[in-house]
């Protein structure tokens, strides 16, 4: 989990250690639980191999490079450029971008494809809103 579901923490090893494992948790009281129903578990484990193999099949890092948003430090993106790597594909599954403000640049920090109860990917715009001023956005090469 560590190389697939990361997060910008703190260049100090301990903290992004405790850091990483109270996000893991908050996002098992937060959706986990909530969804045992449909992976047919209460236990973390199979939630978070269920999220990591749907997240493997929406395939966000290939949506992204194909549409030629590639993580740089030196090259800024706008939030609509960002969607449109999802919703070209599939025009009915639009993403919620979360982001942040560090060093006064904004960053991209995760990319939400929301599910329904089938886990089929559904367009997230109801469910929320995106969390990205408009303007540049860098997608960070770590």
């Amino acid at each position: 989990m560590r190389t697939d579901w990361t997060f910008l923490g703190s260049a100090d090893q301990n903290t992004y250690i405790r850091e990483t494992k109270k996000f893991w948790n908050h996002e098992w009281m937060k959706h986990g639980y909530c969804a045992k129903d449909f992976i047919g578990s209460d236990q973390p484990k199979p939630y978070f191999e269920k999220a990591l193999e749907l997240y493997r099949s929406e395939d966000l890092l290939g949506r992204l490079t194909s549409s030629g948003i590639e993580p740089r430090d030196d090259k800024t993106y706008q939030e609509y450029e960002i969607i449109q790597a999802f919703t070209t594909e599939t025009p009915f599954v639009r993403p919620i971008l979360s982001c942040r403000a560090m060093n006064r640049r904004t960053y991209l920090s995760e990319i939400s494809i929301c599910f329904d109860q089938n886990l089929k990917a559904i367009d997230c715009e109801s469910g929320g809103s995106n969390v990205c001023p408009k303007g540049a956005i860098t997608y960070p090469l770590t």
